[in-house]
C-alpha cells in the first residue's frame, strides 16, 4: 500500500531521478499539466531514457 506519492514534471529528468531516489512510497511522472505543450514530445523521450536507467527500481512508477 502505498502512503505517500510524489508527483514531478516530466521534462525535468533530475528531478525525476531524485524523487526515484527518495523515500516516498510512489513516483508520478506528469507529462500534462506540469510541462509546456511545446516541450511535450522531448519530455517524453526523457521519461524514456530515465526510466530506462530506472529499470531495476521497486519502486512504482506512474507516467
Amino acid at each position: 500500500m502505498e502512503r505517500s506519492y510524489l508527483f514531478v514534471p516530466a521534462d525535468r529528468p533530475e528531478r525525476i531521478r531524485k524523487a526515484i531516489e527518495s523515500p516516498c512510497d510512489a513516483v508520478i511522472i506528469d507529462l500534462e499539466d506540469s510541462v509546456a505543450f511545446d516541450k511535450k514530445a522531448t519530455a517524453r523521450q526523457m521519461v524514456v531514457e530515465t526510466m530506462n536507467q530506472f529499470s531495476n527500481s521497486l519502486k512504482k512508477i506512474y507516467v
